[in-house]
């Protein structure tokens, strides 16, 4: 069941996670976003699997607004390169390259499997904490702007933009 936030967003939450979202959200991980639009979350995920991705992004022109909520996995990792407890496929957000203006802001994303955050071109990343994510905090491509953001004691690295800034 579809529910909207107070501004008019679609809610993502660990408790719609179970039945799906939204419509074109299977029941489970990844939260599937297929439709352009405004989303927040309006609790902390968890995930239990570092193959698992939280949230899967399918449209361009989304927006990711985490109000200072996490998306939390079970990888720990040291600091020092390749010294994770685990690494798998999973991210806390992420979207096919190709996909374009994804805005993922306010708030922290701990533990994941592969990438906290991996999206496509023309996109932002704001005011979000990355961290023990096994390859890399943050990852955008081409025309992309990633502005006060920190990535933490990840395996690799912390951010990896490609012909993008960071501010």
């Amino acid at each position: 069941v579809s529910v909207l936030a107070t501004e008019g967003a679609l809610e993502i939450n660990q408790a719609c996670v179970a039945g799906g979202c939204f419509p074109g959200d299977a029941a489970g991980f990844p939260v599937t976003i297929v439709n352009q639009g405004n989303y927040v979350l309006t609790s902390n995920l968890t995930l239990d699997d570092t193959n698992l991705t939280a949230i899967q992004v399918d449209s361009d022109n989304v927006l990711i607004d985490m109000k200072g909520f996490g998306i939390f996995g079970e990888n720990v990792c040291t600091g020092a390169q390749d010294d994770c407890k685990a690494s798998g496929g999973g991210a806390g957000v992420e979207s096919l390259p190709t996909r374009r203006n994804i805005t993922v802001r306010d708030g922290l994303i701990r533990g994941m499997g592969f990438a906290g955050i991996n999206i496509g071109e023309q996109s932002t990343v704001e005011n979000v904490v990355t961290e023990h994510s096994w390859r890399v905090g943050i990852f955008v491509r081409a025309g992309s702007t990633v502005r006060n953001a920190n990535s933490n004691f990840n395996g690799f690295l912390g951010m990896e933009a490609h012909e993008s800034r960071l501010v």
